[in-house]
C-alpha cells in the first residue's frame, strides 16, 4: 500500500451537510478517514493519492454543491499506534462486548480490541493520526453503551527504563496572581527532567525525574507557604473496574427499587383482587366496576402502573435496545445484519413493549364495547401486570447477577488492599550499610518519621514494626525477623521482603528496591487483571454462539408468533386450548403473542456468556492466593488442564539453586590471577552457577587485584563465558569458563596430564555439575597458544526437598516426567535418578534452541487419550508444560503449551511464560496446585457452559410451546422471566462456588 497523505480542504458548510460530505467522501476507494469540522469550515481527509488523486476528491465535493479549496497536503509520518484503555458502561452479556468489539474493529487504524466483559473495560490500539479517541467513544455511545477514557499510552515502548526514574502528578493549591511564575521557577531550579508548567487555572503538572538523595518526591513537593503541593495519584484500572461496576450496579438496584413499589399494587390488584379472591369479595366486585366505556377499574389502574414502569423503568432498556439494533446498521448492507444485530436489551424491550401494546390494544377493545358488553360476555384480559413482573423478574436477575460479578473480582481486590497508607522512613544523609537497633526497636542515632506511602522512592530505609506490613519491596539492612509470605507464596521467607507480607517478629530496616506498580503484589494484582482479557477456546466459543444468539431468538419468536396466530385464528385447536372465557379473536391473538413473549425472555445468552469468564476470575484468585501469577489468561488455564507432559530445567528448578563450590582440582602451579580473572567474568551472571563460581573465587582469593584486567567478555548461551584479560606485565590471554564442550570441543582445549583423575568422574555420578576453568596464551604477534584446563570446579547445588515427592505425584497422575538441561550427562543423570526420573527421559548438554526443539519435537508427538464421555481412544497431539527460571529456558517456555516460569528468574523469561510462580521454597509442588487449579477452572467452566446451553435450549421450546398439546404445558411470560434471572445467577453462583471448594 502506498503512504497516506493528509489532505486540508475548507468548505462552506452547516451541520446537515457534514453528514453527506462525510457519506459521500469516505466510501471512495483510497479514503481511509473524513474529519468535517463546522468550526472552521473545513475538512482533512486521509486518502492514497496513488488511488483517488486529489483533484478527484475535489471534484466529488463540488459535485454534492459544495465549494472546496486545497488548503495544504502533507504525507504522514511513520504510523505511531497507542493502546487506550476504556471503561464501559452498561454491558450485561458478551452479545454486547461483541457487538462493541465488532463496531470498534471496523474503524480504520484499529488493529486490535479487546473487551472484558468481567472487567466492564476495553483495550484498543490504533493510529491516532487517522482514528481518534472521541471517534472511538462517538463509536461505543452509537452501539447504546458509555465509553470512559482510563489510561493512554505508546502501543510499542521500551521495556528498558532508568531504575529511578519516575512520572508523578502534583497539584499546587493557593496559587494566586503571579504565582504560578515562581511555581514554575522553582520547578525549573530542581533539575527535574521534564514538567508541564502549572498556572492558576491548571494548577497541576506532571514532573517527569529521577530520583538522587538531593531530589526526591519529598523535596519536589516541599514548597513554602502559602503554597501547598500534594501528589495526585489517579486511580488504578481495577479499582476504575470496580467502580463502573458498583455503580452500573446501584443503577439497575434503583430502577429494580422502583419497579417492586410499583410491584406491591400490581400484585394486590392483579393477582390478588382479580384472581385469589372469590368472586363476592367486596374489593374484587369494586375493582372489576366498568369505569371507563366496558375497561374495568382494576384495568385502568394496571395500565396506569405499566405505563409507570415502561417509561420510567423501561426507558433504560429501549434506549440501549434502539441504539443495538441501528448502531450496528451504518454503512453499507450486507446480509450478515439479518443474524447479527441487538443484545439482551432488545429482547427485553420487544418482549415486554409487546405484551404493553397488546394489552392496550385489548383495553381499548373493551372500552369500545361498552360496559353492557363486558359485564355480560367479560372482559378481553389484558397482562398489565406481567409487564410489570416482567420488568421486576428481569432486574431483580441483573442485581443479583451484578453483585455475583463484583464477587468473582475481590479476591483480586483483596490483593491490592494490602498495601498500607503509610511508611516510617529512616532519615539518613549517608548509606550505611547497617542501622543498629535499639531495645525499643528503633535505628539509634537516625530519626523516623511517618511519610505517606506514595513518598517513598527507591534506595529509602524504612523501619519495618512487627504486625508490620512492607509498605515497599526491599532487602533487609538491619535486623533479622520471619515474614509470612502465604498472602503471595503460600510459605514463610526470610529472602527479600515484598509488600503484602507481614512481618512476624521482630523489627527490621529495608532497603527500598521497588515502589509503586513495580513492587511484586502490583504486578500480581495487575497481571491477573489483565489476564482476564485473554480468552480461552471455550469462552471463544461461548462469545460466537452470543453473537447470532439475540438476533435467532427474535426471528425464532416471530415464527412462533406466526404459528400460534395461524392455528387459533384458523380454530385449529379447540377452545379447550384456550383459557376460560377467553374464546374471542382479540383474546385468541392474546395468547398466541404470550408464547412469543415468553420466547423472547427466557432465552438469554448472559449465562452462555459468563460460563467462562467467571470462573476464570475466580481461578485466578486462588491461583495468586497460592502464589502462583496466571498471566496466560484463560487459554492458559485451558491448556494447564490437558498437559500430560512435564518438561522441569534442572538447575534452580528441581534444585534449590543456591549453588556451593564443593571440590576444586587445580593444576599445579595454576597463577592467581586465574581466579582473579574467572570472579570477574563470573560477577555480572544471574546464574546460579555463575553466582557460586564468584563467590568462591571472591572468598578464596579476594575481591581486588591490580594483577589482571578484563578487556572484553563474551557469554555463550547455554555453555559458558570466554573473556580476553590483559596481565600487570603487558601479556594478554584467552581465559574460558564452561562445560567440557564448550572447553574441549568448541575451543580444542585439553587437560594436563597431572590433572587427570577419576575425581572429576565421581563428581558427576554424585551429581555435581562440573565446570572447567581454561587459559590460551595470546602472543605479541597475534597468535593464540594451546587452550589448557587449569581447573576443575565441582559445584554442588541441593536437590528441592520436596521434588522428589512431586515427580511421584505427576508420574502417579499419568504424566510423563522430562528434566531438560544444559549440564552434563552424567550429573544429569545422576539428579534425576535420585527423583525418580528414568534416565530416558533425561536430555542433557542441550543448547537454549536445543530445549525449544526437543519441547517442540514432544509437542508433535501423537498420544492415545480418552474422554470422560468417550468409549474409545482417539489420537491427539501431547500437551507439554515447561517448568524453568534461565534466560536460556526462553525460547522452551514459548515453545511449550504452557511455560511456567520463576519469579526469580529474568524479566525476558517471566514474560515468555503463561503462569509464573512466586514461591521460593517450593517450586516443584507449586506446580502440582497450579494443575489441579486450571483442571478444577476448566471442568468448571464446561460445566457452567453445558448448564446454561442446555438450560435455554431446554426452555426455550416449553416456552414456544412445543409441549402445549400435552397437559398444556408452557412457562408464562412471568416466569420466564423469574427462569431468565436464574441462568445467569446460577453460573455465576457456580463460579463462585470454587472459592469453598465444590
Amino acid at each position: 500500500m502506498s503512504p497516506l497523505w493528509s489532505v486540508h480542504l475548507t468548505t462552506h458548510i452547516h451541520s446537515s451537510c457534514r453528514g453527506a460530505i462525510t457519506r459521500s467522501v469516505l466510501p471512495q476507494p483510497g479514503v481511509s478517514t473524513v474529519d468535517v469540522n463546522l468550526v472552521l469550515n473545513s475538512a482533512v481527509v486521509v486518502h492514497d493519492p496513488d488511488v483517488l488523486s486529489i483533484e478527484s476528491l475535489i471534484s466529488g465535493i463540488e459535485d454534492l454543491g459544495y465549494g472546496a479549496t486545497l488548503v495544504d497536503f502533507h504525507l504522514l509520518s511513520k504510523q505511531v499506534l497507542r493502546r487506550t484503555t476504556f471503561g464501559l458502561v452498561g454491558m450485561t452479556s458478551s452479545a454486547c462486548s461483541g457487538s462493541i468489539e465488532a463496531g470498534v474493529k471496523a474503524l480504520p487504524s484499529v488493529t486490535s480490541v479487546s473487551v472484558s466483559l468481567l472487567g466492564n473495560s476495553m483495550e484498543v490500539k490504533y493510529d491516532p493520526s487517522v482514528t481518534s479517541l472521541e471517534t472511538i467513544i462517538e463509536t461505543v455511545s452509537d452501539l447504546g453503551y458509555e465509553a470512559l477514557q482510563w489510561e493512554t499510552s505508546d502501543a510499542e515502548v521500551s521495556a528498558v527504563k532508568a531504575t529511578n526514574e519516575r512520572v508523578i502528578q502534583i497539584t499546587i493549591d493557593g496559587m494566586l496572581g503571579d504565582s504560578s511564575t515562581k511555581v514554575n521557577a522553582r520547578l525549573e531550579s530542581l533539575s527535574v527532567i521534564s514538567f508541564t508548567p502549572v498556572t492558576v487555572a491548571n494548577p497541576r503538572s506532571t514532573i517527569k525525574y529521577t530520583a538522587s538523595e538531593s531530589l526526591s518526591i519529598r523535596t519536589i513537593l516541599d514548597f513554602p507557604p502559602p503554597l501547598k503541593a500534594t501528589l495526585y495519584s489517579p486511580p488504578s484500572i481495577i479499582t476504575r473496574s470496580r467502580d463502573v461496576q458498583e455503580r452500573e450496579t446501584w443503577r439497575v438496584i434503583k430502577l429494580f427499587f422502583i419497579s417492586f413499589l410499583i410491584a406491591i399494587p400490581a400484585l394486590v390488584i392483579g393477582v390478588v383482587g382479580m384472581s385469589l379472591l372469590p368472586e363476592h369479595n367486596a374489593f374484587r366486585q369494586w375493582s372489576e366496576t366498568p369505569i371507563w366505556g366496558g375497561a374495568m377499574r382494576s384495568v385502568i389502574a394496571l395500565w396506569i402502573l405499566a405505563t409507570l414502569v415502561q417509561s420510567v423503568v423501561g426507558k433504560h432498556f429501549y434506549e440501549r435496545a434502539w441504539k443495538s439494533a441501528i448502531g450496528s446498521s451504518k454503512g453499507r448492507w450486507h446480509w450478515s445484519r439479518l443474524i447479527h444485530f441487538g443484545n439482551m436489551d432488545l429482547l427485553v424491550a420487544l418482549s415486554t413493549s409487546v405484551a404493553y401494546l397488546a394489552s392496550v390494544g385489548m383495553m381499548a377493545q373493551d372500552v369500545h364495547r361498552g360496559a353492557a358488553a363486558v359485564m355480560e360476555f367479560g372482559g378481553s384480559g389484558t397482562y398489565f401486570d406481567s409487564c410489570v413482573f416482567l420488568m421486576f423478574f428481569i432486574l431483580m436477575g441483573r442485581v443479583l447477577e451484578g453483585r455475583a460479578k463484583v464477587k468473582t473480582g475481590d479476591a483480586i481486590a483483596l490483593l491490592g488492599s494490602m498495601k498500607p497508607e503509610t511508611a516510617l522512613l529512616v532519615s539518613s544523609e549517608q548509606q550505611p550499610e547497617k542501622f543498629r537497633l535499639g531495645s525499643d526497636g528503633f535505628p539509634e542515632g537516625y530519626s523516623t518519621t511517618l511519610i505517606p506511602v506514595d513518598y517513598i522512592e527507591i534506595g529509602d530505609y524504612l523501619l519495618i514494626q512487627p504486625g508490620a506490613v512492607p509498605p515497599a519491596d526491599g532487602t533487609i539492612i538491619s535486623g533479622s525477623t520471619t515474614f509470612d509470605e502465604s498472602s503471595l507464596t503460600g510459605e514463610r521467607s526470610i529472602d527479600a521482603v515484598m509488600t503484602g507480607t507481614t512481618n512476624l517478629t521482630t523489627p527490621i530496616v529495608i532497603r527500598v528496591i521497588n515502589i509503586g506498580d513495580e513492587t511484586m503484589l502490583q504486578k500480581i494484582v495487575r497481571a491477573v487483571a489483565e489476564s482476564q482479557s485473554r480468552k480461552a477456546p471455550i469462552e471463544r466459543l461461548a462469545d460466537s454462539i452470543t453473537a447470532v444468539f439475540v438476533p435467532a431468538i427474535v426471528w425464532l419468536s416471530l415464527v412462533v408468533l406466526i404459528i400460534w396466530l395461524s392455528v387459533t385464528l384458523s380454530h385449529a385447536i379447540p377452545d379447550s386450548f384456550l383459557p376460560p372465557n377467553r374464546t374471542s379473536n382479540g383474546d385468541r391473538v392474546f395468547f398466541a403473542f404470550e408464547f412469543a413473549i415468553s420466547c423472547l425472555v427466557i432465552a438469554c445468552p448472559c449465562g452462555i456468556a459468563l460460563a467462562a469468564p467467571t470462573a476464570q476470575a475466580v481461578g485466578s484468585g486462588m491461583a495468586a492466593k497460592a502464589g502462583i501469577l496466571a498471566q496466560g489468561g484463560g487459554e492458559a488455564f485451558q491448556m494447564a488442564a490437558g498437559v500430560d507432559t512435564v518438561v522441569f530445567d534442572k538447575t534452580g528448578t528441581l534444585t534449590l539453586g543456591e549453588a556451593v563450590v564443593a571440590g576444586v582440582q587445580a593444576a599445579k602451579g595454576v597463577d592467581d590471577w586465574v581466579f582473579h580473572a574467572t570472579r570477574l567474568m563470573e560477577e555480572g551472571s544471574s546464574h546460579p552457577l555463575a553466582i557460586a563460581i564468584a563467590k568462591y573465587c571472591a572468598d578464596s582469593y579476594g575481591t581486588t587485584s591490580a594483577a589482571v584486567r578484563l578487556l572484553q567478555s563474551e557469554e555463550v548461551s547455554g555453555k559458558g563465558v570466554k573473556a580476553t584479560v590483559a596481565l600487570a606485565d603487558g601479556t594478554q590471554h584467552w581465559v574460558f569458563v564452561g562445560n567440557e564442550s564448550f572447553i574441549l570441543s568448541d575451543n580444542h582445549g585439553r587437560v594436563a596430564a597431572d590433572m587427570l583423575s577419576p575425581q572429576v568422574r565421581m563428581w558427576r555420578e554424585s551429581g555435581y555439575s562440573v565446570v572447567l576453568v581454561a587459559i590460551s596464551s595470546i602472543e605479541t604477534d597475534g597468535s593464540v597458544g594451546d587452550c589448557i584446563v587449569q581447573t576443575f570446579l565441582a559445584i554442588s547445588d541441593s536437590i528441592r526437598p520436596e521434588a522428589g515427592s512431586t515427580v511421584a505425584s505427576l508420574q502417579a497422575s499419568g504424566k510423563e516426567v522430562f528434566m531438560l538441561t544444559g549440564d552434563n550427562e552424567i550429573t544429569a543423570r545422576a539428579v534425576a535418578s535420585k527423583l525418580g526420573i528414568d534416565s530416558e527421559h533425561v536430555v542433557a548438554g542441550v543448547l537454549p534452541q536445543g530445549k525449544a526443539d526437543f519441547i517442540s519435537k514432544l509437542r508433535d508427538r501423537r498420544l492415545m487419550k480418552r474422554n470422560w464421555y468417550a468409549l474409545h481412544a482417539t489420537e491427539r497431539r501431547s500437551v507439554v508444560a515447561f517448568c524453568g527460571d534461565g534466560l536460556n529456558d526462553t525460547a522452551a517456555l514459548a515453545a511449550a503449551d504452557v511455560g511456567v516460569a520463576l519469579a526469580h528468574g529474568s524479566q525476558v523469561t517471566i514474560s515468555a511464560a503463561s503462569f509464573v510462580l512466586l514461591s521460593k521454597n517450593s517450586i516443584p509442588s507449586s506446580l502440582i496446585t497450579l494443575l489441579r487449579v486450571s483442571r478444577k477452572v476448566y471442568a468448571r467452566q464446561k460445566m457452567n457452559f453445558g448448564w446454561a446451553l442446555v438450560y435455554n435450549v431446554a426452555l426455550i421450546p416449553v416456552a414456544a410451546g412445543a409441549f402445549y398439546a400435552r397437559n398444556h404445558a408452557r412457562i408464562p411470560p412471568v416466569w420466564s422471566a423469574l427462569a431468565m434471572a436464574l441462568s445467569s445467577v446460577s453460573v455465576v453462583l457456580s463460579s463462585l462456588a470454587l472459592q469453598i471448594g465444590l
